[in-house]
């Protein structure tokens, strides 16, 4: 199929340009969910986002800066974590398409909610956020960052984050990653309708690397520790205390991890 893109030079967040395309009605939808362009990506961003507001690095055309445009009969705004892990296990595999099959190389994988692991260290992420388009139907945006030709990163960050080049793997231009992203979206959406969820959260669950790390789960001012143990069916990821109960934890914004190296 043909994949189209939205390309820019610069832009302060593509996640705000996908939105404000969403409200002049420039993006609309066919009867199947197909979207007038697939995202938009720009080669340099300049207020990107990530998860609990933090801001996103990215190096000018060095790290993919890029938002998706997601619609299917299947999904709703009461479910969004249904559609955040189908964006990760699509990412995951577009980065493995440029990989490619290699004995010795790192382990790749996904991070509650939808970190890109690669070595141990932070490589990408994957941003979920609703919007209307013109059409009053509900929309998922897909805010994608993944860094791929970056050699090396600021002294704040260093330890924590690496990219394709960085780890000697196989790299790909920002165009080449957003199309392959969005053929893997394409993709996964026709997998969901034809096995339902179920298909999506095992290929996931294939992907974590979240199992066993320590996590500070604060609720009603009450801060207790858990073990990451796994996704619940609806996409949650469940943790553990040490009394032996669990609990499914729905947003990001409720827990802290404490960093310590994962069983």
């Amino acid at each position: 199929m043909s994949i189209r893109l939205e390309i820019l030079e610069s832009a302060p967040s593509t996640m705000d340009i996908a939105r404000e395309n969403l409200d002049s009605g420039k993006i609309t939808f066919s009867n199947s969910g197909e979207p007038t362009y697939h995202g938009v990506m720009t080669y340099e961003q300049t207020e990107g986002r990530g998860q609990r507001g933090n801001s996103w690095f990215a190096i000018p055309q060095q790290s993919l800066c890029a938002t998706f445009y997601y619609r299917d009969p299947y999904s709703s705004p009461e479910c969004p974590q249904e559609v955040s892990l189908l964006a990760g296990v699509a990412v995951l595999e577009a980065i493995q398409q440029v990989i490619g099959t290699r004995e010795t190389a790192p382990p790749l994988g996904l991070k509650w909610p939808n970190d890109i692991l690669l070595n141990g260290k932070k490589m990408g992420g994957v941003l979920i956020e609703l919007a209307k388009a013109e059409d009053g139907k509900w929309v998922f945006l897909i805010g994608t960052g993944i860094n791929l030709s970056v050699p090396s990163f600021p002294p704040a960050i260093a330890s924590i984050a690496t990219s394709l080049t960085q780890e000697g793997l196989p790299s790909c231009t920002c165009e080449e990653m957003a199309e392959l992203i969005a053929l893997q979206l394409v993709r996964f959406s026709a997998l969901r309708a034809e096995e339902g969820f179920s298909a999506i959260r095992e290929r996931w669950r294939s992907y974590d690397l979240t199992r066993g790390r320590k996590y500070l789960y604060e609720e009603a001012g009450e801060s207790r520790v858990g073990i990451a143990v796994g996704v619940t069916d609806a996409g949650h990821l469940l943790l553990e205390f040490e009394n032996g109960n669990e609990i499914a934890v729905q947003t990001a914004s409720s827990i802290k991890e404490m960093y310590v190296r994962p069983l």
